[in-house]
C-alpha cells in the first residue's frame, strides 16, 4: 500500500511554519534539502513525504514566497528516519523525526 507523511513540524519551531529552518537550495534542475523534521506521523512507514522547506532567506520576502513544498521519496539517499517516539496514547501511531542530509530532489517534485 502507498503511505505518505506530512513533514512540516521541526524541533524549535513546532507547527510555527515561520520558524522552519529546513532549507532547499536550487542546484541546476534539482534542489538539495538539508534539515530536520519532528513528530512526523507515519514517519517510519511512509513511501514518500511532503516536505515544506525554506527556499528564501531574505527576511523582506513575504512568507508566502519564502517556502517551497516537495514530494520526497522515502528511499532517497540522505533521508534518515529517527527512532519511533513512544508517546502516551499514540502507540499505534508511527511518529518519529526525519533528517534530510543533502537530499537531492528533481525540480519536477516541487508542489508549491
Amino acid at each position: 500500500p502507498l503511505c505518505c507523511a506530512y513533514a512540516v513540524t521541526e524541533p524549535g519551531a513546532g507547527s510555527d511554519v515561520a520558524g522552519i529552518k529546513t532549507r532547499a537550495v536550487k542546484k541546476g534542475d534539482t534542489y538539495v534539502i538539508n534539515g530536520q523534521k519532528m513528530w512526523i506521523t507515519n514517519g517510519g512507514k511512509a513511501n514518500w513525504y511532503f516536505v515544506l522547506t525554506r527556499t528564501e532567506t531574505d527576511p523582506k520576502v513575504p512568507a508566502s514566497k519564502a517556502f517551497t513544498g516537495f514530494i520526497v521519496d522515502a528511499d532517497t539517499p540522505g533521508v534518515v528516519p529517527g527512532r519511533k517516539e513512544m508517546n502516551m496514547g499514540q502507540r499505534c501511531s508511527d511518529t518519529r523525526g526525519i533528517t534530510f542530509e543533502d537530499v537531492v530532489v528533481p525540480k519536477e517534485n516541487v508542489l508549491i
